[in-house]
């Protein structure tokens, strides 16, 4: 038990005594070098790893049971959740006040060093302690619900695919007061979503929540070809799967939008004529089959960091994108 009434950086735990006598009761003071809160344990290789928002420490026996003290392993960085940290491949993954870290039972690194690369704006620093996480290691996903910036309750979740390196987000307007998981029939892990008004709610194949189309985007990180240099972007060729809607292609300069750039890439109905057969309806192309098409776009746009975000309301697929620019050097 963490938090315990006698002060913040104290735990009371059960175990065998030096006279084999169980269960007996404990109290202990895991103190960082300025005493702060301790924020949350976890068991990573058969130790018992706690944490403050700025330390790490581990709990070591001594010589018999009830003889024990606590180590500081990392100084500088901790993470600010229990229920947000999860243990990965030997590795704890978890947050803090700039992103998401991972602590190997050495070092500390940044797994995303600022929020606001994922979620606008940023998160509420003062709810990430009420933050909550899960891994699911069959798709190869951490994800950590949220407070994002203004927001009193978890309004979103981070997903890293860490199996990728590439993060997504969701919304959740419903509160996302804790995220665990469990097993269907099949032994497939299944996502459980425990709600701020008290239900539980899990992944569905739908195109429509609540009778409102789900919509989907993702924004590339920015890319820079020639370094600090400016350049001239001139044309993008994406190569697209056919889809029956409308998939939405935004290109952005230096975080910037070009709205006169957005195009809406839908069904070639090309695609589902086979002779003279067509597959589903021909003239629409509401088969959307998986065969890609591909388009060309120019830009005549001038700029360092270039961006593309995809997306639409119904399922989408990019296979690749030639992005054409031309040094132009500083100015």
């Amino acid at each position: 038990a963490i938090g315990t009434s006698i002060g913040d950086s104290t735990f009371r735990f059960t175990g065998e005594n030096a006279y084999h006598v169980w269960p007996s009761g404990f109290i202990h003071t895991a103190a960082d070098e300025q005493n702060r809160q301790i924020q949350g344990a976890a068991s990573m290789n058969n130790r018992l790893v706690l944490w403050s928002s700025r330390s790490i420490m581990e709990f070591v026996f001594m010589n018999t049971e009830n003889e024990f003290d606590t180590r500081i392993l990392h100084t500088g960085g901790g993470f600010v959740s229990h229920h947000g940290v999860q243990v990965i491949k030997s590795t704890l993954i978890g947050p803090n006040t700039d992103g998401i870290y991972g602590f190997n039972g050495a070092n500390l690194q940044p797994v995303l060093d600022d929020w606001a690369r994922v979620i606008k704006g940023g998160i509420n620093t003062q709810r990430l302690n009420r933050s909550s996480s899960v891994h699911l290691q069959q798709r190869g996903w951490y994800m950590i619900a949220v407070a994002s910036a203004g927001s009193d309750h978890n309004d979103r979740i981070v997903i890293w695919d860490y199996v990728r390196n590439r993060f997504w987000l969701w919304s959740a307007p419903h509160g996302a007061s804790f995220l665990a998981k469990d097993y269907d029939e099949n032994g497939a892990e299944r996502l459980l979503v425990g709600t701020n008004d008290g239900h539980i709610q899990t992944m569905t194949g739908a195109t429509k929540d609540d009778g409102k189309a789900i919509t989907s985007y993702a924004r590339t990180v920015p890319l820079n070809l020639f370094g600090e240099k400016e350049a001239a972007y001139t044309g993008v060729q994406s190569v697209v799967q056919n889809s029956a809607s409308a998939m939405e292609l935004k290109f952005f300069i230096d975080k910037r939008g070009l709205e006169s750039k957005e195009i809406a890439l839908s069904a070639d109905a090309g695609l589902n004529q086979l002779g003279n057969f067509a597959l589903g309806n021909a003239a629409t192309g509401t088969i959307g089959d998986t065969r890609y098409k591909t388009t060309n776009n120019n830009l005549n746009a001038k700029g360092r960091d270039f961006q593309v975000q995809m997306g639409g309301n119904s399922p989408w697929r990019l296979r690749r994108m030639y992005i054409t620019a031309r040094d132009i050097g500083k100015r």
